[in-house]
């Protein structure tokens, strides 16, 4: 009698298990199981598309990912923080000493820039806000992967020993 194969990997050793689906006459080894739903959204058959009963998984933070959208908005409202605390420091300088009429000029000619982009700044990080949503932001930041794991089920049928 001729043994099972996995229809993943066409290997009969070691010895598949009997699909967890409603296919009758497919078999499949656990680590095959896991590396394809690894790749997929749903944990089921891609022949009679029922859920693997003996399948579960969960979705884990692997990394970050700065160059997206929430990276972006972080990058900005660092940028922000910084212009405008150099800003209201170069301000206070401004107020306190009395400086040559080209001193004055550049003083305050660099306050005001560092103003302009740091509330440019701010306001792009708030309008991101709005129309993302923080939430969101947060998750585009985070790189995910889908870890799938194959409760331990029965043997196969006798018939096969």
């Amino acid at each position: 009698m001729e043994l099972p194969e996995c229809y993943v990997c066409t290997e009969s050793d070691p010895r598949p298990q009997r699909s967890a689906c409603q296919c009758t006459d497919r078999y499949i080894h656990d680590a095959c199981l896991v590396k394809m739903l690894e790749t997929t959204r749903h944990a089921q058959c891609p022949v009679c598309a029922v859920p693997y009963a003996n399948v579960g998984s969960r979705v884990a933070i692997v990394g970050v990912a700065p160059c997206g959208r929430g990276g972006m908005v972080i990058g900005a409202a660092m940028a922000a923080t910084i212009l405008l605390g150099c800003a209201i420091n170069t301000w206070n300088a401004y107020m306190r000493f009395s400086l040559t009429g080209q001193e004055d000029f550049v003083i305050c000619f660099a306050a005001i820039l560092m103003t302009i982009l740091g509330v440019t700044c701010l306001a792009f990080v708030g309008r991101e806000c709005l129309m993302v949503g923080p939430r969101d932001l947060a998750w585009s930041i985070m790189v995910r992967k889908r870890k799938v794991f194959v409760f331990p089920s029965e043997t196969l049928d006798s018939s096969f020993c």
